[in-house]
């Protein structure tokens, strides 16, 4: 082949690379419009639906940590706000903030903290890489306890290689009188596993296995003994006993009802007052939602404005009920909900 032949056939290639590739922005661009014009249009009935007006209106943004560093956070008993910090380097810290976001303190951990709670008496559980740690009230290392390691002896390739830079990440825990309850990504797929451990960490019992979550969220809560799963690639909202018997779920997915989660994975984060149940979705819209143990719709909380990726939402709420916390992992902050001069304290 000679030279002008070979220009001719490398300009050819060149010119169907291009206009394949102009085709392909093209899709994009029509689909981005699609979604666009569907947001829109759920927007607009949103607006006109009286069952989405919100209760509570924002008051302020905290800003807690760098944009992608803050992986979650919680209340403690004094209301202050306990916040997960951590990169890639694998270091990570709690820092501490006050509810207008003064910042408190700073401990420094052993792992990148990527799920914490408390329980009543103050004691702290924190969880990451494959570890939970029991932390006193001033974030001192009481005690530890590992997860079980990866079994990864049948696994596919794509999956040895998934988990081998994933990790054990640990992406909710909750504390009952009797447990503590961890969910993690699973040690031999793509799914998340619920494990139970003992009040010192001892003895992970598998309980629940094969749940589905989107983009490395599965948050869980317990209340009255009993775990509960924000099931959120299942648009469901799951109950199981102690030893992972499933007891009860509700939710559909519906973007224009109120009373059903309308993103691609929702709810992304549960959180109880009383007998009454939160449920947060990162959207679109961004919004917290509340309802009874039996999965009865009792209203809106919050529709924040602020814009967010398919993440974790943690929302969190004062000891009065009154304001309600939630995080925007994208951008370093937790904004702040009061209520609408109308609505007074939610229980």
């Amino acid at each position: 082949m000679d030279r002008v032949t070979c220009r001719h056939h490398l300009c050819g290639a060149l010119l169907a690379l291009a206009v394949s590739s102009i085709a392909l922005g093209a899709q994009a661009t029509l689909l981005t419009q699609a979604d666009d014009q569907s947001d829109q249009a759920i927007n607009r009935a949103i607006k006109k639906d009286p069952a989405w007006r919100a209760s509570h209106h924002e008051i302020r943004s905290l800003t807690v940590g760098q944009p992608g560093a803050v992986n979650n956070y919680c209340l403690n008993g004094d209301g202050n706000l306990l916040v997960c910090i951590g990169d890639q380097s694998g270091r990570g810290e709690i820092r501490t903030f006050t509810p207008v976001g003064r910042q408190v303190g700073t401990w420094k951990l052993p792992i990148k903290p990527g799920a914490i709670c408390v329980q009543p008496d103050g004691t702290i559980f924190v969880g990451g890489d494959g570890l939970i740690l029991k932390l006193n009230s001033q974030g001192q290392i009481l005690g530890k306890g590992a997860l079980p390691s990866q079994n990864l002896s049948q696994a596919s390739k794509e999956v040895r290689q998934y988990l081998a830079q994933a990790g054990r990440e640990v992406t909710g825990i909750a504390v009952s009188a009797m447990d503590v309850f961890v969910a993690a990504l699973s040690p031999s797929d793509y799914t998340y596993v619920v494990y139970r451990l003992s009040k010192d960490l001892k003895a992970p019992k598998l309980i629940v296995k094969g749940l589905n979550g989107c983009c490395g969220q599965m948050d869980i809560q317990a209340h009255n003994g009993d775990l509960w799963v924000a099931h959120n690639a299942r648009h469901l909202v799951e109950r199981y006993d102690r030893t992972g018997k499933k007891l009860f779920s509700f939710g559909q997915y519906d973007r224009k009802a109120a009373s059903g989660f309308g993103g691609c994975c929702e709810p992304k984060n549960l959180r109880f007052v009383g007998n009454v149940l939160y449920a947060a979705e990162s959207g679109p819209p961004t919004a917290i939602k509340r309802f009874s143990l039996t999965g009865k719709f009792l209203g809106v909380v919050a529709l924040p404005e602020f814009k967010t990726g398919c993440v974790r939402v943690t929302t969190e709420i004062s000891k009065d009920g009154s304001t309600f916390f939630m995080l925007d992992a994208d951008g370093g902050q937790i904004h702040v909900m009061a209520p609408n001069k109308r609505s007074g304290t939610l229980p």
